[in-house]
C-alpha cells in the first residue's frame, strides 16, 4: 500500500541564546516527528456481473448507481459490455417507476446498438422502450386481439406475451393510418407511420426473429407515400397555373368623376385581375407544405427503408403538355415551391 509521509521537523532557528533570555531551557533535541497517513483507497469499479447480482436481489438504486459508474468510466470503456450494463441500468429505472429516464437509457442502448450493427440489441431496446411507453406504469392493456386483459410487464412471461400484443395493435393502427392515407390522397398519416416505425420494426425483430412483417408493410406503405406526394405536387401545380391564368387577367373599367360645377369626366381604365384573399390563402398553404415535403420524404425514406420509391421522377405537365422533369419527388417539390413563390409575389400591377 502507497502511504503519505508527513514529517514535522523542530528547528532551533532563534539559537540557544534565544531560548534563555527568554527563560526558557534548552533542552537537546529529540528525533523528528514522523506521522503516518494511509492513502484512502478507490472502491473498485463496478462489473456487468457485480451489476446484474445487484438488480436480481431487486436492489434497483444502487444498480443504477454502479451501471452509471460504470458506464461513465473512460478508462473501462471497451473492456465490458455496455448493452448489458445499460439495459440493467433501465430496467432498475423501470422498477423504481422512473418511466421516462428508463425509456431514454433505452433509446441510448437503441443508438448505440444500431451504430454497432447488433440488430438484436438494437430491436430489444426499442421494443422495451414501447413498451414502457405504451403502458400505465407497469402494465400493458392490448387494444386488438381476443384477450384484452391486463399484463404485468414486471413479469419476464407477461412480457414476452406483451410484446406480442403490442405488435398487434401497432401494426393494426399503421395499416389503419395507411388506409387513411390512400383513401384522402393526404401523404400525412405516412409520416405518422414513419415516425414510430422503427419500434414497430424492432417488435417484429423481438416477436418473430426476423422483420418479414414489417418489410412488407413498409413496401407497400412507402410505394403508396410516393403515389400520394406525386398526386399532390401535380395538384399544386396545376392549381399555381390557374390561379396565375386567373391573376394575369385584363379587366377593364370606367371611373366618372362629377365636377362641383356640374358636369362628369369619365376615366376609362384597365388592369391584372391579381390575387384574391383566398388565392393567396391557397397558395401559402401548398408553399408550406411543399417546404415541409423533403424532409419528410427524408423521414419516411428512412423509417420504412425504401429511398427508391421516393426517387422516381417526376414530370411537370400543363394542360397535358409536358415541359419539365425532376429526377426525384424531393427535387420535385423544391420546384413546385419555387413556382408557388413567383406567384405569390409577382407584381400584377404592370
Amino acid at each position: 500500500m502507497h502511504v503519505i509521509r508527513t514529517v514535522t521537523i523542530v528547528a532551533l532557528l532563534a539559537g540557544p541564546a534565544a531560548f534563555l533570555r527568554a527563560g526558557v531551557t534548552a533542552t537537546p533535541a529529540g528525533p523528528a516527528t514522523v506521522t503516518t497517513q494511509p492513502v484512502t483507497s478507490q472502491p473498485a469499479l463496478p462489473t456487468v456481473e457485480s451489476i446484474q447480482a445487484l438488480y436480481d436481489a431487486g436492489n434497483y438504486k444502487e444498480t443504477v448507481k454502479s451501471a452509471n459508474m460504470l458506464l461513465s468510466n473512460r478508462g473501462a470503456a471497451g473492456t465490458f459490455d455496455r448493452h448489458a450494463a445499460l439495459m440493467l441500468m433501465a430496467e432498475s429505472q423501470f422498477h423504481l417507476q422512473q418511466n421516462l429516464t428508463a425509456r431514454n437509457t433505452l433509446e441510448r442502448a437503441r443508438k448505440e446498438a444500431d451504430a454497432a450493427g447488433s440488430t438484436d440489441d438494437a430491436a430489444q431496446a426499442a421494443a422495451l422502450a414501447y413498451l414502457i411507453q405504451k403502458s400505465a406504469g407497469h402494465t400493458f392493456t392490448p387494444l386488438t386481439g381476443k384477450d384484452r386483459a391486463p399484463l404485468d410487464v414486471y413479469d419476464v412471461e407477461a412480457r414476452k406475451q406483451a410484446f406480442s400484443e403490442l405488435f398487434d395493435d401497432a401494426l393494426a393502427v399503421c395499416e389503419q393510418k395507411a388506409k387513411a392515407g390512400k383513401s384522402k390522397t393526404d401523404y400525412l398519416p405516412f409520416v405518422a407511420i414513419s415516425r414510430e416505425f422503427v419500434y414497430v420494426r424492432a417488435l417484429d425483430q423481438l416477436v418473430h426473429g426476423n422483420t418479414s412483417v414489417t418489410d412488407g408493410f413498409a413496401k407497400d406503405a412507402s410505394s403508396s407515400a410516393a403515389d400520394v406526394i406525386d398526386h399532390e405536387l401535380a395538384d399544386y401545380e396545376a392549381k399555381a397555373h390557374i390561379i396565375e391564368d386567373s391573376a394575369n387577367v385584363w379587366i377593364q373599367g370606367e371611373t366618372t368623376t362629377i365636377a362641383v360645377h356640374g358636369g362628369a369626366t369619365v376615366n376609362h381604365w384597365s388592369r391584372r385581375r391579381g390575387l384574391t384573399a383566398t388565392q393567396v390563402s391557397t397558395l401559402e398553404t401548398m408553399k408550406r407544405s411543399c417546404e415541409e415535403m423533403p424532409q419528410h420524404i427524408q423521414l419516411m425514406s428512412e423509417a420504412m427503408a425504401n429511398p427508391d420509391a421516393f426517387a422516381r421522377p417526376f414530370r411537370f405537365h400543363y394542360w397535358w403538355v409536358y415541359y419539365h422533369e425532376r429526377p426525384d419527388l424531393s427535387a420535385a417539390a423544391e420546384d413546385v415551391k419555387e413556382h408557388l413563390e413567383e406567384v405569390l409575389n409577382k407584381d400584377y400591377a404592370h
